[in-house]
């Protein structure tokens, strides 16, 4: 928002409209084209340097389990298949392993 300044008296308007009424009135024989545009400060807040903050990674808790042969495992729903088997908890991985131990025997835990 640009601050209006009258040439004649240096008075400051707001307002385009304010500036017209003040020239109507006060200087009613001047002519003058353009009013002047005081400069605006703007005030600016200091700047403060970016700290970087440490972010720890989310650990999610999993258990990979290797065997010698690939599995197939059905518990609550969720297959778990593969040489590679990942078990969301530890009750979740004792029970694959007790299962695959049943089925495939007692040495396919690597």
């Amino acid at each position: 928002m640009a601050i209006l300044l009258c040439p004649i008296c240096s008075k400051r308007m707001v307002t385009q409209k304010v500036y017209d009424g003040h020239m109507a009135k006060a200087h009613p024989d001047a002519t003058v084209e353009k009013p002047l545009v005081a400069p605006v400060e703007t005030p600016v807040a200091p700047v403060t340097p970016e700290v970087p903050v440490y972010v720890p990674p989310v650990v999610t808790p999993q258990i990979t389990l290797r065997f010698s042969v690939a599995v197939e495992i059905t518990i609550n729903g969720h297959q778990y298949f593969g040489k590679e088997v990942v078990a969301p908890n530890m009750e979740t991985a004792a029970e694959i392993v007790r299962i695959a131990r049943e089925a495939y025997g007692s040495q396919v835990l690597l």
